[in-house]
C-alpha cells in the first residue's frame, strides 16, 4: 500500500551537516557587526557638532597627541 522511502544517497549521508550551520552563524555574525558599525558611523556623522570649526578640532587633537615635553 505505502511506498517505502528510498534512503538518502551515501554522499549526502556523509556530509557533515553541522559544518554548514557554523558557517552560516559566522556569516550572520559578520553581517551583524558590519551593520552595527555602519549604524554607529552614521549616528556619529549625524550628531557631529557642526557648530565647531574643524580646524579647532584638528588643533585640539594635535595638541593632545603632541604633548609638550
Amino acid at each position: 500500500m505505502f511506498k517505502r522511502k528510498k534512503a538518502l544517497p551515501t554522499w549526502i549521508q556523509n556530509v557533515d551537516l553541522g559544518q554548514k550551520r557554523v558557517c552560516d552563524r559566522n556569516w550572520v555574525l559578520v553581517i551583524t557587526i558590519f551593520f552595527l558599525f555602519l549604524v554607529v558611523l552614521l549616528l556619529g556623522i549625524y550628531f557631529y557638532p557642526s557648530s565647531v570649526d574643524d580646524y579647532q578640532v584638528f588643533e585640539r587633537v594635535k595638541s593632545i597627541l603632541l604633548l609638550p615635553k
